[in-house]
């Protein structure tokens, strides 16, 4: 079976509580001076994981374990990664030595190359919220009349930034399968806003609901 895992979906918390899962069935501790688990980030001010990084996961991998049978290498922020440093990982994913395990962990399995994600267990971050997410699909609220649209935003208020942010990337795939690509536009905005700026999630929201149409076209 493979020792290399993608974690993917929900919040970063949620995937963080994934990680912790399988280090524990590793008997290894998620802790800065464990020498047997590797994390690997971005560099500075630097906003991507390049290969440099890759390559010194590359050797750390080969080494044995220092205190444990097994040691582990966690990428947090795999959908960070540029393409060069995703194909730099694809032999050590493939084949991984016997006493090591390899976390990558993302927003979506999209994010990242498909010769990665199909070398890889996928593992998907669930919980409580994300059955509330499932629950907030893009048909259903196209169905609401605008007083029930409004009535919905209010209920999403336990919704943190993160979980609303992929109910957003998940109605952008929803309207390009149907290739409604005014609401793709217009979700694309609101996520932007959502992501770049300070403004309100409410009012967000509300703004969005309010403007989105159920009439295919361009």
């Amino acid at each position: 079976m493979s020792s290399s895992v993608l974690i993917y979906g929900s919040t970063p918390e949620k995937r963080k509580a994934k990680i912790a899962e399988l280090l524990k069935k590793t008997d290894l501790e998620q802790t800065p001076n464990n020498p047997d688990v590797l994390f690997v980030t971005t560099i500075e001010e630097k906003k991507s994981i390049g290969i440099e990084q890759i390559k010194q996961l590359v050797r750390y991998i080969w080494e044995k374990p220092f205190s444990h049978k097994q040691k582990t290498a966690i990428i947090e922020n795999a959908d960070i990664l540029t393409i060069p440093a995703q194909n730099a990982l694809l032999k050590v994913l493939e084949e991984p030595p016997i006493y090591a395990q390899i976390i990558l962990c993302s927003k979506t399995e999209e994010a990242l190359l498909p010769t990665v994600v199909s070398r890889c267990i996928k593992v998907q971050a669930t919980g409580e919220r994300e059955i509330i997410l499932e629950n907030n699909k893009l048909n259903e609220v196209l169905k609401m009349h605008l007083g029930g649209r409004l009535d919905w935003v209010s209920e999403l208020g336990t919704l943190h930034k993160e979980e609303i942010i992929l109910m957003l990337e998940n109605w952008i795939r929803s309207e390009r399968n149907r290739g409604v690509y005014k609401n793709i536009n217009l979700i694309t905005k609101v996520l932007n806003d959502v992501q770049k700026t300070n403004i309100t999630l409410k009012l967000a929201l509300e703004y969005l609901v309010l403007h989105l149409t159920t009439q295919n076209g361009d």
